[in-house]
């Protein structure tokens, strides 16, 4: 029977050579919105002759959950600053105050 949760992988101590770091922030809101992951539209009444969650026998609902009302315009609004930065960054003339600027609105939405 497959079980609920995870497992953490608990690293040796020590120095490490050649750790790479990788960027999940905002991989969880994206997630969050194409799979309209939201408390309101698990378990509904709508739906509950579905199992749509395997071993749970959990529905969910087709109709748009809250969070994804919630994140996705901030999502949109990252993506719009992300392509802002990549553009000053590519300009022979950078502006690095436009840059900061940017970076710190980046920094603030994630």
């Amino acid at each position: 029977m497959p079980t609920r949760g995870g497992f953490t992988f608990a690293p040796e101590v020590g120095l490490h050579e050649d750790v790479y770091e990788l960027d999940f922030s905002s991989l969880y809101p994206n997630i969050i919105c194409t799979q309209n992951v939201s408390p309101d539209v698990i378990r509904c009444d709508c739906h509950s002759d579905r199992a749509d969650v395997p071993d749970l026998s959990y529905s969910i609902c087709d109709g748009r959950g809250y969070l994804v009302d919630v994140l996705q315009p901030l999502v949109d609004t990252r993506d719009e600053i992300k392509a802002g930065i990549h553009r000053e960054q590519q300009r022979d003339d950078l502006d690095q105050d436009r840059l900061d600027k940017l970076e710190g609105r980046s920094a603030a939405l994630k």
